[in-house]
């Protein structure tokens, strides 16, 4: 803005700014400082002036100018700032009188009628906006009638005179809105149009015959079912590309968008009459950011975005092709509104780099969306909209291009396709039996059921078609006919799971009963599936290993015991699994098609605990690295685009170009866990999904990397198996569009007969004789599923989730983690039935109990546990493992230490707990050693019942392969330090990340790769804290949920990372895994799998923080992947122990029966605060929350205040003490001061008489003093007076000297000024003009040397002839001139000997220097001096410069003569006057020595006089200090009474502090939150609490708790 801005002022150009409150709210208000710059200096005129930010003025040019546009309210756009509006002047526009523009309009484009049509217009289209449905991409406004008129013109100029003008019209209207009016607004449009027109009864269609044959050719070629209404779509198409530049198809997800605009294109292309090349490239905006699409200027670099990319490169007129750049994607206010400029009239690109891409003819812009609820209505008006309805190509044309598509595939396929056409037609076209007024199977389905996910029928015939050609694929493979039973059966299973798989249990049921129903209508009632009571067609499959294909009933294969069994790397076919993986299978196996959409892809919604992940990854495991590749990616609210496309980018290869494939070329099949996860904007909008979408459909995405933006980068043979939870209930749907790219199925429940199939399968292969367990234990264990499963499913019936208590989830994680610990229990602990139940009872509390929030929950688990154990296991053993019994592993004493190992471990144990009594005594033993070992992190715990009970949960779970916990409560509860001791006493390497002020991802990232070595590499065992302070970035939630689900971060490991990391392990994977291949997939395989194992992550999470709830939903994982350990407030025995443990060496003045009633004491106050807490959150609508950290505050204020106050009181007892010695020392020293003053009083008299003696001789020597200081005075003043009349002579001669000297230096000058080769010159000329013979003259006659008798001789100077005085040139001059030192004589002369010229040698040389310019007066015969300097310099040089010095050194004589005497006479005063200083100094060293005398009997005189003082201070100083001794012993004659009673009393003041400083220090401690009425109520009821408790010597305090 501010190059712009100074543009317009250093030019004078107006700017006008569109859409200007689309700006940001920071910029505006920056616009409003600049803006106010350039008004401010318009108004004063300037011309120059400062604009912000800039260091020099700019120009400025009065004309300038700013106008800005925009609509208000649209989203997107801002309010703009206060002191930005009063800088305008507001234009309120109004909607103007459309029927004149049409008037005019129409009469300039030739219309004879154009006032009946402008009427009739107007009213058609006022009655539109009336009457027709509300939808968003509906615009009757200015810009739509602009173009039905350039339209119209069009039309009009095209006939000349062939058809009726209204006819015309009438044409022109219907054809330029009928293309985007929803199929229900159509007849009543018409309607309109021929009640507006009723004299036109025939309006003959536009037509393109060649065009239109050549499309049907395509469709007929590519097997398209031609409908009339999708065939008019196309047209509509190709005639608003005509006269629009920019377009939108809109419409509901699979109703033929994509392929309308593919065919007309296509037809364009071929069209015979006129072919015209186009190209269609299309990209998704909400795949990208704005700043990637559009580009981005960071300083001065500038990075280009996709979008500009593309335009840049099509928008080329010398291209020999025609470009569609199509935005395939949801429209939103933001990235679409940045296209206005393209789409109005301006067609121009406007970059944030001041670029501007205009664009050209051969270019058009194209936007498929499902629907413009985002779009601003400034966006809609600018656009083309052809709306494609349903019911515009609806099912019927999907299967019928699928029966023609299937004739293709050879003759024996006809009889299939004749069979299945009239089962399409009798079972799905037809209505039900007893359908009401549903008009086919579709609708009685979407109006009777409800599937877990909404889908429209095109999304449901196309799971249909494509279950279909997958199952009767076996028999295309091998060229065999189908039977008709087999195609029925096949087509029935297809229907049942195409459209009935998103149902639940009880919809699968009444969708089976409907099915029976239509297929009995049908005739095919013998086909049906021989279903049990409670059995489905959904449990039946048509057998794919016989040719006839009759129904066989799901069963499950037999699950085989694994040698090596790893509870977590257990997957047990059940026949849900079986079912859905057998769909997965058959989906992946069908080749890519169009038409209907196939991608080879499935998606499996369901509840948590469906097996969805399970399911998913039986069926990767199915396949051998080198025949299929796998990755699963997890998503979460936090997943971007750019991370799945990073993600992607990781697990490919170039192959050719810009292809990219798998490693080895090998299909890769990608797992997205929780798709739905990806957090759905403000617009509605799933981004991360719309690029899974581009992925799955175009097969790759564009390239980021700055120097490829624009280019695409495919991705081949990928496919995709996807699973989500049901939408709804908070949890997110995917896009439509997204939906129909896979099939989509729904995953239910386990039946128990499933679960009982798992986990009884684990437990058989567990306990068995052959493994040593007692025949009893084994029997017993064949009740360990029903009981199990019967608890949780009371569990799940009894205790649902709340707002409050939303993790309140039992799904089949918890059931798999009863099993888990069972599982993992050592057999040899297990040695009779007692010890087996309970441990189930142990691992059922545990997991179902720990989690609960509540205390009455807990106890309800407890409750339901020993009911289910008395059922299931008998009364005798129930009773006889009631209560439940604790287990742990710590319990072990250490071995010996032996030379081989100094610190052995005590070996861990799983097994019941003797006493807690010796497990915390085994706790604080290791609590000792792991002080001992981290002194810098000492610990000092506490550890009460409840938190040894913690510590044996958090040891539980870190213990187990994979385990991970989520331990919940407020701060201060201990969570860490529990942990840190769990993980210590678990043999566990301790991780935590250090927040600093410049931490970030990067950071993160660097150290968890530091982690994943430590647990994945080096295979040691790792506890990870991390607590919500940690979460500084909601990014590192997002990590942390990819590594509970999968192990994996994207992009944490890089290639060569990752190969490194195969190496280290590859020795481990050789042994644990003998015989398996070590390529790289394997081996990064293990390292993820030890990596999970080793990996304990540890999440403390508060509940009361305000984003607690939300992260459940956002990071699924990070809740469902761990275990939750949930910390309730503390009891009171434990607030006892722990006031007990932080006070027990802390020094209290009390008894020992006080100091226990003191710790009771406290931990009724923190109970006491919480539950008045409770009534005050009822009442006012407050929290206060009561925390452990509030009660450990309250010990250490406690311990501060009552060491303060304990302090006070001995100070205050010292005071008293000290005060009554005071008094007796006071007494005494009163008598000796009188004594004192009476001996100062004789020294004083004495000292009197010294000062007076001393007085009189001073005043003497003073006033000898004063006399000579006037006589040195008068002989200074003298002085100063010769001085200053020296002092006025010396300026007045210096000023003459001054006048001097110029000439001086002008002598000088001239001597300087000649040169040697000169004066050789001259030695050298033999006969030198008479002028400088005359100038050698004068040089003798100054430096005083001999010259000729004075004769008259004619002279010729200057060519003019005079009588002047004979030269002495060659008689004298010449010898003077030869002499070697002539310069040196003369530079001599001028400066040590110019005083020796006198008035006579002046004299003597002023005939050749005289010249008087009056010709009177004037006494030669020439114009000049004879010594003139110019005519000398034209002679010689040496002649110019001695011409000069002989004129400067006279008139330097006639200015010094003057000079010298003043400096003689000078000279002789400055001598006088020095003599007279002289003698000056003398008297003045005379005074000094008098003053100094005087002074000194001065010092002695004012040190007699400070003496004599000191004494008589002294003395009133005794005086008072007798006087005041006296007065304050006076006065404590009644307070020593009372001082002596309070030296008894401090002992019991001390006493009483006990209870003073508790009720204090609580009061501040907790009553901060309340109001005055609760302080009041809590400050009484303490107050009673310490009477009751601390009895004896406490005194009263007032409410502020003060002591």
């Amino acid at each position: 803005m501010a190059k712009i801005f100074k543009g317009l002022c250093m030019s004078g150009l107006w700017g006008c700014f569109d859409e200007f409150n689309r700006i940001e709210l920071e910029v505006l208000s920056v616009v409003a400082t600049q803006v106010e710059s350039i008004m401010q200096a318009k108004k004063q005129n300037l011309k120059n002036f400062m604009f912000p930010g800039e260091p020099y003025p700019i120009k400025l040019v009065p004309s300038v100018g700013y106008f800005i546009t925009m609509n208000p309210g649209y989203a997107g756009r801002q309010e703009l700032p206060e002191n930005l509006k009063v800088l305008f002047r507001s234009v309120s526009m109004m909607v103007p009188n459309r029927e004149t523009i049409m008037r005019v309009k129409l009469a300039s484009a030739g219309y004879v009628g154009m006032d009946g049509l402008a009427k009739k217009f107007n009213i058609l289209y006022k009655l539109c906006e009336q009457q027709l449905s509300k939808q968003r991409h509906y615009d009757f406004g200015l810009r739509n009638i602009l173009s039905v008129l350039r339209q119209s013109g069009s039309v009009k100029r095209a006939n000349p005179g062939e058809a009726e003008e209204e006819m015309l019209f009438m044409r022109t209207v219907r054809d330029m809105n009928l293309s985007k009016l929803v199929a229900d607004d159509v007849p009543l449009f018409m309607n309109l149009l021929e009640d507006l027109f009723p004299k036109v009864t025939e309006t003959p269609e536009m037509t393109y015959k060649s065009l239109e044959d050549t499309v049907r050719r395509l469709a007929e070629t590519q097997r398209l079912h031609e409908k009339d209404t999708w065939m008019l779509k196309i047209i509509q198409l190709y005639e608003i590309s005509l006269v629009r530049h920019g377009f939108m198809l809109v419409g509901p997800t699979m109703c033929g968008k994509s392929r309308i605009m593919q065919t007309l294109t296509q037809g364009m292309s071929e069209d015979p009459e006129k072919p015209t090349p186009h190209k269609l490239v299309v990209m998704n905006p909400k795949a990208i950011t704005d700043a990637q699409m559009y580009g981005v200027k960071d300083g001065d670099e500038w990075t280009p975005g996709v979008f500009a990319s593309l335009w840049q490169q099509r928008n080329n007129r010398a291209s020999k092709y025609n470009s569609w750049i199509v935005c395939d994607g949801p429209i939103d206010a933001i990235w679409i509104e940045n296209l206005n400029t393209v789409l109005d009239d301006n067609k121009i690109l406007t970059l944030a780099n001041n670029d501007r891409i205009p664009m050209t003819d051969n270019c058009r812009i194209v936007f498929e969306v499902e629907s413009l609820r985002n779009a601003s209505p400034a966006t809609v008006s600018r656009a083309g909209i052809i709306y494609v309805s349903t019911s515009d190509l609806g099912w019927g044309p999907l299967v019928e291009s699928w029966l023609l598509q299937r004739l293709e595939l050879g003759a024996t396929r006809q009889q299939e396709v004749t069979v299945l056409r009239k089962t399409f037609e009798s079972w799905l076209r037809t209505p039900p039996p007893d359908a009401g007024v549903a008009v086919d199977f579709f609708d009685w389905n979407a109006r009777n059921l409800k599937g877990v996910m909404s889908t429209n029928e095109t999304i449901l015939i196309a799971n249909i078609l494509n279950l279909l050609s997958a199952m009767l694929r076996m028999h295309v493979q091998v060229n065999e006919a189908i039977s008709e039973a087999a195609c029925i059966r096949v087509f029935a299973y297809s229907v049942a799971w195409g459209m009935g798989g998103l149902l639940e249990p009880d919809g699968r049921k009444a969708f089976h009963a409907k099915l029976c129903e239509v297929m009995e209508q049908a005739g095919h009632g013998q086909y049906a599936p021989p279903c049990r009571e409670g059995e489905t067609i959904f449990e039946f499959v048509p057998d794919p290993g016989d040719r006839s294909r009759p129904w066989k009933h799901w069963a499950p294969a037999e699950w085989k015991v694994p040698k090596i069994l790893r509870f977590s790397a257990l997957l047990i076919p059940t026949i849900d699994s079986c079912r859905a993986g057998y769909l997965i299978e058959v989906i992946a196996k069908l080749d890519l098609t169009r038409t209907p959409p196939n991608y080879k892809s499935s998606l499996m919604v369901g509840a948590a605990g469906t097996a969805k992940t399970s399911t998913a990854k039986m069926f990767l495991n199915k396949y051998p690295v080198d025949v299929m590749l796998s990755k699963r990616l997890n998503f979460s609210s936090a997943t971007t685009p750019l991370g799945l496309q990073k993600a992607i980018e990781g697990e490919v290869e170039r192959k050719t170009g810009k292809t990219f494939c798998p490693p080895g070329g090998k299909p890769l099949t990608v797992f997205l866990d929780d798709a739905s996860m990806p957090l759905v904007n403000k617009w509605e909008d799933q981004v991360t999904n719309e690029l899974t979408r581009q992925l799955m459909e175009f097969g790759g995405f564009y390239f980021l990397d700055r120097d490829k933006r624009g280019e695409f980068k495919r991705i081949e043979h990928l496919t995709y198996i996807a699973a989500m939870m049901h939408p709804g209930g908070g949890r997110n749907d995917i896009p439509n569009r997204l939906k129909s790219k896979f099939f989509l199925f729904n995953m239910v429940l386990p039946s128990t007969v499933s679960a009982d199939n798992i986990y009884g399968s684990i437990l058989r292969a567990r306990f068995n004789t052959k493994l040593g367990v007692d025949g009893g234990v084994v029997a017993l264990s064949a009740n360990l599923t029903t009981a199990t499963i019967a608890l949780w499913t009371k569990v799940q019936k009894v205790l649902l989730p709340t707002p409050a208590r939303f993790h309140y989830i039992f799904n089949l994680r918890e059931l798999s983690r009863v099993f888990q610990g069972i599982m993992e229990t050592p057999l040899e602990v297990m040695n009779d039935e007692e010890r087996l139940v309970s441990l189930w009872r142990h691992e059922c509390t545990r997991v179902f109990a720990d989690k609960l929030a509540r205390e009455k929950d807990k106890s309800l688990i407890d409750k339901l546990v020993h009911d289910f154990a008395c059922e299931h296991f008998g009364e005798q053993l129930s009773t006889y493992t009631s209560p439940t019994t604790w287990w742990c592993d710590f319990q072990r004493d250490r071995p010996p230490a032996t030379e081989d190992e100094e610190d052995p471990v005590a070996p861990k144990i799983y097994e019941p707990v003797s006493s807690l009594a010796d497990v915390c005594r085994k706790a604080y033993e290791y609590l000792a050693r792991f002080n001992e070992k981290n002194p810098a992190k000492n610990m000092n715990l506490v550890l009460f019942e409840d938190a040894l009970m913690h510590l044996m949960r958090i040891n539980r779970t870190i213990q187990q392969k994979r385990g991970s916990a989520m331990l919940v409560g407020v701060g201060g509860s201990g969570k860490q330090s529990l942990t840190r001791l769990a993980a210590f006493i678990s043999g566990h390497h301790i991780f935590q990340i250090t927040i600093t002020k410049t931490y970030g991802e990067v950071q993160f990232l660097e150290d968890l790769k530091e982690l994943f070595i430590i647990a994945g590499q080096k295979d040691e065992d790792v506890t990870f804290i991390f607590t919500d302070q940690d979460v500084i970035n909601e990014n590192f939630l997002e990590i942390m949920n990819s590594i509970l689900a999968t192990g994996e971060v994207v992009g944490l490991l890089q290639k060569d990372e990752k190969e490194a990391v195969c190496n280290e392990v590859r020795n481990d994977f050789a042994s644990d895994y003998p015989g398996q291949e070590e390529n790289t997939t394997n081996l990064y395989n293990y390292f993820l799998n030890r990596l999970r194992d080793n990996l304990h992550i540890v999440l403390f999470f508060s509940p009361l923080h305000h984003k607690f709830a939300i992260r459940a939903q956002m990071f699924p994982a990070v809740f469902s992947g761990v275990n939750i350990n949930w910390f309730l407030p503390w009891p009171e025995e434990a607030l006892v122990a722990v006031s007990a443990n932080f006070l027990k060496n802390f020094k209290i003045d009390t008894t020992e029966e006080n100091r226990n009633r003191l710790y009771e004491l406290m931990a009724s106050f923190q109970n006491r605060i919480s539950d008045v807490s409770k009534v005050y959150l009822s009442r006012m609508r407050k929290h206060v929350y009561v925390t452990p950290k509030s009660f450990l505050c309250f010990i250490e204020y406690y311990k501060k205040l009552y060491a303060s106050k304990y302090e006070d009181v001995n100070v205050q007892e010292k005071s008293v003490n000290i005060g009554l010695r005071k008094l007796e020392e006071a007494a005494k020293s009163v008598l000796d001061m009188q004594d004192d003053i009476e001996r100062q009083e004789k020294v004083l008299k004495m000292e009197t008489d010294k000062v007076t003696a001393l007085v009189k001789k001073v005043h003497g020597e003073k006033q000898n003093a004063e006399e000579k200081a006037e006589e040195v005075g008068s002989i200074a003043k003298t002085c100063e007076d010769n001085a200053m009349a020296i002092d006025a002579d010396r300026q007045e001669a210096n000023r003459e000297l001054q006048e001097a000297l110029p000439y001086l230096h002008e002598a000088n000058a001239a001597c300087q000024s000649i040169k040697d080769k000169d004066i050789v010159e001259l030695k050298g000329n033999k006969a030198p003009v008479d002028i400088v013979k005359l100038t050698f003259d004068g040089l003798l006659l100054l430096m005083g040397h001999k010259v000729t008798e004075v004769k008259v001789e004619d002279k010729l100077i200057n060519k003019v002839s005079g009588t002047f005085i004979k030269d002495s040139f060659d008689e004298h001059a010449k010898a003077v001139l030869n002499d070697m030192n002539f310069l040196r004589n003369l530079k001599r002369f001028a400066e040590n000997d110019r005083d020796t010229i006198n008035d006579e040698t002046c004299e003597l040389i002023e005939p050749y220097l005289r010249f008087d310019p009056d010709p009177n007066k004037s006494w030669g015969p020439w114009k000049h001096a004879v010594l003139d300097q110019s005519l000398a310099k034209k002679a010689n040089a040496a002649a110019e410069g001695l011409c000069k010095f002989v004129g400067a050194m006279v008139m330097y004589h006639e200015a010094s003569k003057i000079v010298k005497p003043k400096m003689d006479f000078l000279k002789v005063q400055e001598a006088k006057l020095e003599k007279a200083r002289g003698e000056l100094a003398e008297a003045e060293a005379e005074l000094h020595k008098v003053q100094s005398e005087v002074a000194e009997l001065d010092r002695q005189l004012q040190a007699a006089f400070h003496a004599k003082a000191e004494l008589e201070a002294s003395k009133e100083a005794q005086k008072r200090k007798m006087d005041a001794a006296n007065r304050l012993l006076k006065g404590l004659e009644t307070e020593q009474d009372r001082w002596t009673e309070d030296a008894a009393n401090f002992a019991t003041r001390r006493l009483a502090l006990v209870g003073d400083v508790a009720l204090a220090g609580g009061f501040v401690t907790y009553c901060g939150p309340f109001n005055s009425e609760f302080r009041d109520k809590i400050t009484q009821d303490r107050r009673d609490r310490v009477d009751r408790s601390l009895r004896g010597g406490r005194r009263r305090l007032e409410a502020t708790g003060g002591v």
